[in-house]
């Protein structure tokens, strides 16, 4: 099954491909491709904006497919779990970033088919400024974390 983590925000998010290296070393290694590709949802004229998840409640999403992270509880804390949960991380660094204090972005996770089975579980909200260590950020499948500046 294919696991997969969305971000909401009230702000455009991010929109790189996070991890990836244009310049690889003669002696590339898996480790130096392992990335965090970010799809967006549409916002132009061209094309109808839709939502990844009826979980998420804010204009902007992106989702990502994460089965290179873990849901929590299920970390090996191998190289390319902590490379792609320190991608993460930034990813959410830089979302924050753009926020005023009173606003917040929206992490969800969850497997194929299961994009709007939301949780019965309020989610809890966090200061991303607090967190010391990427794995705290580790949900439990559909889990919704929410995450303040």
């Amino acid at each position: 099954m294919n696991q997969y983590i969305m971000i909401s925000s009230p702000k455009e998010l991010p929109k790189n491909n996070f991890g990836s290296n244009s310049t690889l070393p003669a002696q590339a290694t898996e480790l130096d491709f392992t990335h965090l590709y970010f799809e967006h949802n549409p916002k132009s004229k061209a094309t109808k904006k839709f939502s990844y998840s009826k979980c998420l409640t804010n204009e902007f999403e992106a989702i990502a497919y994460a089965n290179k992270i873990p849901l929590k509880g299920k970390e090996t804390r191998n190289e390319d779990e902590k490379k792609c949960v320190e991608i993460l991380f930034n990813y959410l660094k830089e979302a924050v970033s753009k926020l005023s204090k009173s606003q917040q972005i929206e992490m969800f996770t969850c497997g194929d088919g299961e994009e709007d089975k939301c949780s019965s579980n309020p989610p809890i909200t966090i200061k991303l400024g607090e967190i010391n260590d990427p794995y705290k950020l580790l949900l439990d499948n559909l889990e919704i974390i929410k995450i303040q500046p």
